[in-house]
């Protein structure tokens, strides 16, 4: 999950107006994600199959290209683009902290990325 490398503060640039990052513990491990297990973990088909399993493809307004072939469609870029809206949608609506508790607990944790 996490690549183990040590662990280097990165170098702080004064901001001429004083601004600061925003930091929360929730993103303090992220500087430590490899590409590999993020593109592993996140990857269109595993994305698609949580999606179909929630229900997405019932309900979801699309018209694929060719109604005899889904997956040749882009049916699984649909669906993961579907959670990503859905995740967007819950952060407008209900803040950072929630939409990253729900991203967490509804599709980290079943993809298998402990969080």
């Amino acid at each position: 999950m996490i690549a183990a490398s040590a662990s280097t503060p990165e170098p702080t640039v004064a901001d001429r107006w004083g601004r600061e990052p925003f930091k929360h513990p929730a993103l303090e491990g992220l500087a430590g994600l490899t590409h590999e297990r993020k593109k592993a973990v996140l990857e269109k088909g595993r994305m698609a199959q949580l999606a179909s399993k929630y229900g997405l493809t019932g309900v979801l307004r699309w018209k694929p290209k060719n109604n005899e072939n889904f997956e040749g469609s882009g049916v699984d870029v649909v669906l993961t683009q579907a959670l990503y809206a859905i995740v967007g949608a819950v952060s407008l609506q209900k803040g950072g902290e929630v939409a990253n508790r729900v991203c967490r607990e509804r599709i980290l944790g079943p993809l298998g990325l402990k969080v």
